[in-house]
């Protein structure tokens, strides 16, 4: 509870910064695309709910900066809960502890982006009901990682590494025979085809309104630029190495709970 205390104190003390940067151009196009002529770098889902909670509540700095804090206190209590489940009650505190004082964390905690916040919400949401799932043997829990899969990859293309990497602990821990083989593959039929359906409403959207808004965010994310050139390539390059780097900073956001067991 302290914990939480300090985590709500920190991003009450900043939440009325100014924006600055890449801020003005995400709180413009939130404003601008709600559901219509989307044109944003990246997949719609955070620019939305940003749009859709600024018709709700109104589009002050702080307001703003309310939701994106309001989903960070939301992985600090995921990330508890998870430590608390599959190691102790001392995991999950430590756990908390990490992320709530972690520099990167806390900075993007009040950013007008996604990572800190609703990218970081989605992958912990998708391990969670995979998680439970393991627990329950509840399809509707495979559904419902499926969902938030495809939620978390149409927040940001980075996320699509969650299904590899959830096949391949699953893989490592299940009985080796013909049964939990095939019963892997039902389950990751599930999950994948599930995620596919959500992620396809985004370009379903985007061929019947504005075609280039998936275009533009895809060559965002794999920076498929016209031309040949040699220092093209280099730069094809270089963002497929952010692309693994953003890969581990998703990784590392479960690294407090693998600190905290220690």
């Amino acid at each position: 509870m302290l914990i939480f205390l300090f985590a709500i104190l920190m991003r009450l003390s900043g939440i009325n910064q100014v924006l600055f940067g890449d801020e003005l151009f995400y709180a413009e196009t939130a404003k601008d695309s709600v559901f219509v002529n989307y044109y944003g770098s990246h997949p719609p889902i955070s620019f939305w709910l940003h749009g859709v909670w600024g018709l709700l509540i109104g589009a002050a700095v702080w307001k703003s900066r309310l939701l994106v804090a309001l989903f960070s206190l939301a992985n600090i209590s995921l990330t508890y809960y998870l430590g608390k489940k599959y190691f102790d009650e001392k995991t999950g505190v430590w756990a908390a502890f990490i992320l709530t004082f972690s520099a990167w964390f806390t900075s993007g905690s009040l950013q007008l982006d996604m990572d800190a916040s609703f990218v970081s919400f989605f992958f912990l949401i998708t391990v969670y009901f995979y998680t439970k799932f393991l627990e329950r043997k509840d399809n509707k829990f495979l559904f419902l990682t499926g969902v938030f899969y495809g939620l978390g990859i149409l927040t940001k293309y980075t996320l699509v590494l969650i299904g590899p990497t959830l096949a391949i602990y699953h893989l490592f821990n299940m009985p080796k025979n013909k049964d939990s083989l095939k019963m892997f593959a039902k389950y990751f039929l599930i999950i994948f085809s599930t995620a596919f359906f959500v992620f396809m409403l985004f370009p379903i959207f985007g061929f019947t309104t504005n075609s280039s808004s998936f275009y533009a965010s895809f060559s965002h994310a794999f920076d498929l630029l016209a031309g040949n050139t040699n220092a093209q390539v280099m730069k094809e390059g270089i963002n497929y190495f952010l692309l693994a780097i953003q890969f581990s900073n998703a990784l590392l956001l479960m690294s407090p709970l693998m600190i905290g067991a220690l």
